[in-house]
Order: C-alpha cells, then sequence, then structure tokens
C-alpha cells in the first residue's frame, strides 16, 4: 500500500528523506568487508548476551507481563521455548539484550547498537523466512542509522537534557532494520522514521538513583521500529522532516546538533565501525578505567591492604554517569553504575564479568573487601579527559600506597575498541561462556558456527531455532 502523501517523490530531499534513500538502495553486495565483519561481531556478541540475560529476573519480569498479556505469535524469544508477536518478541529481546551492561556501545556518541536493531531484525526476518544474508545487511544498515542519529544529536547535547540515548537513537536504527526486511519504498522509510521519532524516549535517572529501567530502554526501541515500519506500510504518514525539522528529533532532544552527521559520506563512511565490544559487565565510562588500574597492578603487584587512595580522572559526563552511586550500590543497576565499586572489584576478585556482577548482587554487595576498596575511590573531573571526549573516553587512574608510593597509568583505547579489539578468539570466549549459560555445549557451538557463516542460511528461521533448543 502506499502512503497516502505521494507528493513526498517530488520534494527536495532532506536529512530524513536522504537517510531513507540510502537504506532502500544498499544491498549487501555495496557493503565494504569490514562492515560485514562487523556486523557479525555485533549478532554475536548481542546473542550471546540476550541467552545470558534471559535468566535475569529483572529481565524475565518483562516476559511475564507478555506472557500475562497473552500476546501470542510465531516470534521466538531467546533463550526459552515462548513465541509472540514481532513486536512484543522485539520488547523481550531487546530487554535481554540490554540486560546486563554486556551489551556493545559506542563511547564517541553514546550509542548501543546490537540491543535495538538485532530484536526487530531478526523477528521480521524470521516471520519473512528470509535469508541470513538479508538479516545481515539489516543489521548493517540499522546499525549505520543508529549511529548516524546519535553523532547528529551529539552526546553531549543529548547527556545535557538528560536522555537515555539508547531509547532516542534506537527506534530510528530498529524501523531501518525492520523496513529494510519489509521492503519499505523510500517514502515509506521516511514515514516510518517519522513515527519512529514519535516513540523516542527515556532518560538517565537510572545513574542517579537506580531500577531496572534502562533495560526496558532497547525492548521498547525495538518495539517502536518494528510498529513504525508496519504502520508505515500500512500508508500511515508522519513528518518527512523527523530527524532535522524545527520541532523535530534534533532540536528536541540535543542542546548542540550536528544535521550533517545524518548524511556526510554516508554509503561511503561507515560509522557503525567506531562500534566498541564490552570485555566488562558494566558501564562502557569504567572500562577504560578498569584497564588503566589493571596496568597499574600489573606492573606494580599490591596488596589491597597496602592501598591508600585510588584516584580516576574523568571528563563531566563521566562524573555524572559513573561517580554519582558512589561505593555502596543499592541495586545491579547502581554497581555496573559505579567506578567505586567497579574498581573494587577489580582489585578484589580480579575481574569484572558477568559472574563477578552476578555474585556481588547475589551477596547483597556486602563483600568487605570489595567494600574496603571501594571507599578508597575518589573520581574526580580532569581536564585532560575532558579535551579528548567524545572522540574517546581516557582511563586516568592514580594509586597511592600506606607507604607513600604512587602509580598512574592512561588509557585512551581500552579492549574492545576498534583500535584495541577482542581478538577472533576472545569474541568467541565471550560468546560461548555466556551462551553456555542457557545452552549445551553442542548448541552453543552450533549457534556460533551458524553466526560466522550467517549467509549460507536459506530461513532466518532456522537461526532462531537455535537460540531455544539444542536440536
Amino acid at each position: 500500500m502506499q502512503p497516502q502523501n505521494d507528493k513526498l517523490s517530488n520534494e527536495k530531499i532532506g536529512a530524513t528523506r536522504h537517510l531513507a534513500a540510502f537504506v532502500d538502495r544498499t544491498k549487501y553486495e555495496d557493503l565494504p568487508q569490514p562492515v560485514l565483519v562487523k556486523a557479525k561481531e555485533i549478532i554475536t556478541d548481542q546473542l550471546g548476551v540476550a541467552l545470558a540475560s534471559s535468566m535475569l529476573p529483572w529481565n524475565r519480569k518483562v516476559l511475564e507481563y507478555v506472557q500475562a498479556m497473552d500476546i501470542s505469535g510465531a516470534s521466538r524469544v531467546i533463550g526459552t521455548g515462548y513465541r509472540s508477536s514481532i513486536e512484543y518478541a522485539a520488547l523481550v529481546n531487546g530487554t535481554f539484550g540490554h540486560g546486563f551492561e554486556l551489551d556493545d556501545y559506542c563511547t564517541p556518541c553514546g550509542a548501543h547498537v546490537g540491543c535495538v536493531v538485532l530484536p526487530p531484525a531478526l523477528a521480521v526476518a524470521e516471520q519473512g523466512k528470509l535469508t541470513g544474508k538479508d538479516f545481515l545487511t539489516a543489521i548493517a544498515i540499522g546499525a549505520e542509522v543508529v549511529l548516524r542519529v546519535g553523532f547528529a544529536l551529539t552526546v553531549r547535547g543529548l547527556a545535557a537534557r538528560g536522555f537515555h540515548s539508547t531509547s532516542v537513537y534506537g527506534p530510528f536504527g530498529a524501523a531501518a532494520a525492520a523496513a529494510k526486511l519489509l521492503r519499505l519504498n523510500p517514502d515509506e522509510i521516511t514515514y516510518a522514521f517519522g513515527i519512529a521519532g514519535s516513540h523516542c524516549s527515556g532518560t538517565t535517572e537510572y545513574d542517579q538513583t537506580g531500577g531496572d529501567i534502562k533495560r526496558l530502554h532497547a525492548g521498547i526501541a525495538g518495539m517502536a521500529g518494528i510498529r513504525a515500519a508496519l504502520l508505515a506500510k500500512r500508508g500511515f504518514t508522519a513528518p518527512p522532516t523527523i530527524l532535522e525539522g524545527k520541532n523535530g528529533t534534533l532540536n528536541a532532544f540535543s542542546q548542540s546538533s550536528a544535521v550533517e552527521k545524518l548524511t556526510e559520506s554516508l554509503g561511503t563512511e561507515f560509522y557503525m565501525l567506531k562500534t566498541r565490544i564490552k570485555p566488562y559487565a558494566c558501564c562502557g565510562a569504567i572500562i577504560p578505567e578498569i584497564d588503566a588500574l589493571k596496568e597499574i597492578l600489573r606492573d606494580h603487584p599490591i596488596d589491597s591492604q597496602q592501598i591508600k587512595s585510588i584516584t580516576v580522572g574523568v571528563e563531566n559526563r563521566a562524573l555524572s554517569h559513573v561517580g554519582t552511586v558512589g561505593p555502596a550500590p543499592k541495586d545491579i543497576t547502581g554497581a555496573q553504575f559505579s567506578s567505586h565499586f567497579s574498581l573494587g572489584l577489580t582489585i578484589a576478585k580480579g575481574r569484572n564479568d558477568f559472574r563477578a556482577y552476578h555474585d556481588a548482587m547475589s551477596n547483597g554487595f556486602s563483600d568487605r573487601e570489595v567494600a574496603e576498596i571501594a571507599q578508597k575511590v575518589t573520581v574526580v573531573h580532569d581536564d585532560e579527559a575532558e579535551a579528548i571526549y567524545p572522540s574517546t573516553r581516557l582511563g586516568k587512574v592514580s594509586l597511592e600506597t600506606n607507604q607513600g608510593q604512587q602509580y598512574s597509568a592512561k588509557v585512551f583505547y581500552p579492549k574492545g575498541s576498534p583500535e584495541n579489539p577482542l581478538s577472533e578468539k576472545e569474541l568467541r570466549e565471550k560468546f560461548l561462556g555466556l551462551a553456555g549459560m542457557v545452552l549445551s555445549s553442542g548448541g552453543t557451538q552450533k549457534l556460533f558456527d551458524a553466526i560466522q557463516n550467517i549467509e549460507q542460511i536459506k530461513d532466518t528461521g532456522e537461526l532462531a531455532q537455535l537460540l531455544t533448543t539444542d536440536s
């Protein structure tokens, strides 16, 4: 069905329509090899995270809500035997994918890609019996749209108003992925973006006083993208200038937007290559801090009892984002957004992985050694960190011992960044460790192999089945 307003085809091409045209025209064959490799990394990482997170009680509440609503359908919910409609499967799977601070991120714009793009793409591709190549293409295009919108809104401009990037950028990337798989035309994609813009929402108050809500933001975004694409396919219209318009998303959500980022070098330069894969289960702002502290401990083995103080220098955004909770988090969100607690884990437990935070939660965040170290951490504003952000985030840590010895380290590109990526072995081990919490070892390996050879899959339903069964 064609949209009611066919005049779009004759109008001047603005940024929103330019982005829609990119979604429409870009084919698998147009994507450079590094983009395809990165898209596979995103899929691998996201599915491992979603499987492990499917067990967690706060994420299961979203599944229980959908089950109670009795919203049936053909789309699989990851890590379970349950099926729902494509919208509600995306809601649950997106929540799972963003459910434990282990999913991908992008420091320069603050985006999380996989958790908002993969769930709608998986649901639509499974329902439509589309190929793995179709699915991979939609992931790459959706990821690019997320980051284009993110760079245009700017992470500083968005944060200044307290909005959460995942639930503001996410609906656009989700809509792009769904629209590509649904074969929408350029006008329909433009309207899908317009509809997606009315779903942008979510604040970062969670990093101040906690709660489960951050996890749901990704699910809301994925669900919104599918809804937007389906409504646009049925002829429902929306502002064709939703991004760049006077009252559009950029002006409404950001104090300092950069509209040119939506379209400059679009199709030749891929921003999605800036996506980072997390080695630790915490906010991305803490990752360079952990790496810097580990560098000090590697060069100067120090007993925790000998530590007098730890000082972390950060930019203003991180000072608010991960410096507010302090050394005594009240819930898991607080722990994963606390530099104090996370660095305490690094020293006391030697790890910041899924198990480290999960065990800490199970123990009520009461481990004495972790608490004692966390109390010694101070997070302060640092001019050098401010100057370099958001191109990257500086991990700047100083440690002083009781004997007056002082050690320091700086990390400009933490593990998992494009400049310091996880190796293929490290990504595989992360995936197998997470997916193996739900699937058998044989099922986990079979899923991993399927992702690596995703272009050979004739029906994405085959991939979806591997997420819920070991058969």
